[in-house]
């Protein structure tokens, strides 16, 4: 199982959950832009959304979790999600990189729903890459979902950004965050102090946790 995948730890964005849910399974959005600080969850929520569209358990109002398709997903091997990120040699994401990806979606789901993209980092997308995904945002295939992921959402162009929905993410509460570290081996009082010094942060108080010098 991949940690970074595991949608069933996923905290607080309630809202944010309840109105991905409020979209449906039959006529979900198609094309979203997910932003906020790093580390506050937009790609746990990335892969929880993808996870709920393909879920085998549809009525659950959640992924499962437990059928065929969420367990892939928990693994990071099912064939209908897709990443698209800065390659390891190069510090943006170019035109190439993301024709490559949206000719995934032209294909029909190999097994779930719909194929899921989650562009990550998407604030590295050259204006080229940006422009080479109108079109596909502008018509998408009817069984494909794009996510692009970043913390700076200014960074889209105005074409790119008029053709999603936007979903902003806030701080959460310092209680959540304590819950969460105590679900990670924190004691009470230092999970407090990690949230606080987090600032709503989830991903931050959980590298505090992880080095704690």
């Amino acid at each position: 199982m991949s940690e970074a995948h595991d949608f069933r730890k996923l905290v607080g964005h309630d809202s944010t959950l309840a109105a991905l849910r409020g979209a449906g399974r039959r006529e979900p959005f198609p094309s979203l832009v997910f932003s906020g600080p790093a580390g506050i969850g937009k790609r746990l929520t990335a892969v929880w959304y993808a996870a709920f569209l393909n879920c085998l358990d549809k009525e659950n109002a959640a992924p499962c979790g437990n059928c065929n398709a969420c367990r892939k997903i928990l693994g990071n091997g099912h064939p209908d999600l897709h990443f698209a990120t800065v390659p390891e040699n190069k510090t943006v994401i170019g035109v190439g990189e993301i024709r490559e990806a949206i000719h995934q979606l032209e294909y029909a789901p190999f097994e779930g729903n719909f194929r899921v993209l989650v562009v990550e980092n998407a604030e590295k997308l050259t204006d080229e890459a940006q422009n080479a995904l109108l079109k596909t945002l502008e018509e998408p295939p009817s069984t494909a979902i794009i996510l692009l992921i970043t913390p700076l959402f200014g960074a889209l162009i105005p074409t790119v950004v008029s053709r999603c929905r936007a979903v902003r993410f806030s701080p959460l509460s310092e209680e959540a965050i304590a819950g969460l570290l105590r679900g990670h081996g924190a004691e009470s009082s230092q999970a407090r102090e990690l949230a606080r010094l987090g600032r709503g942060i989830p991903g931050l108080s959980l590298s505090f946790l992880a080095t704690p010098e």
